[in-house]
């Protein structure tokens, strides 16, 4: 059994559903430490977070290449990842927009009350335009690691293609069966009959025994 299937999965479905978990969980931790990432790093921090998710992606797909040998199966662990990972993250921040809603409600309320003519400003207005902020970065980051998986397959594809024709090149060797000694079957027969000429000599000689005893009488 190979343990390392078992850990990463052993086909692209559950290769893409734990990749899609570990960037998920990956992203929501990073999410703690953009700001300061990007207040150091500038606009250089864009390129940083495009690269999460194609090395994902790459990770991902190239895990399945190796096991199936396609591009396709690449392609499709890398689109699951991507989109279980952007729906976890999408529904989490939904969750702490429902979570504090209120707060969101009142601060929207405030710029609104400053433009004419005033608009009353709800929960679902909130909600709906965080669904629509949300809609395209999530989109994006799908799209980042499609390409990646895409990548990642294409290199692992060539991988399991070298794996499989060494395979092929190599036979292993018959296993060898013990000679058998044609000798056994003569000592055998030879030995059988020895013992019934033993037997025969031992006959005789009680049967001339008897006869002698009998002229003697």
């Amino acid at each position: 059994m190979n343990l390392r299937n078992i850990r990463l999965g052993s086909n692209p479905l559950t290769i893409g559903l734990i990749f899609g978990v570990i960037l998920a969980l990956f992203l929501i931790l990073y999410s703690f430490v953009a700001p300061y990432v990007d207040q150091v790093l500038g606009a250089i921090s864009i390129f940083l977070n495009i690269g999460i998710y194609v090395i994902f992606g790459f990770l991902a797909g190239r895990r399945a290449s190796k096991l199936t040998g396609k591009l396709t199966s690449a392609m499709g662990a890398g689109a699951i990842a991507g989109l279980l990972s952007a729906l976890i993250t999408g529904i989490l921040s939904l969750l702490l927009t429902f979570i504090n809603v209120d707060y969101y409600v009142k601060q929207a309320q405030l710029i609104a009350n400053k433009q004419h003519p005033v608009v009353h400003v709800t929960s679902s207005d909130i909600m709906l335009a965080q669904v629509q902020y949300l809609l395209a970065p999530l989109v994006f980051a799908f799209l980042l690691v499609l390409i990646g998986g895409a990548i990642g397959g294409f290199l692992g594809k060539g991988r399991a293609q070298v794996a499989a024709a060494e395979e092929e090149v190599f036979t292993p060797p018959a296993p060898k069966t013990p000679a058998q000694d044609d000798d056994a079957p003569a000592l055998t027969n030879s030995s059988n009959g020895t013992g019934a000429g033993i037997r025969r000599s031992a006959a005789s000689w009680r049967s001339r025994n008897a006869r002698r005893n009998r002229n003697m009488n």
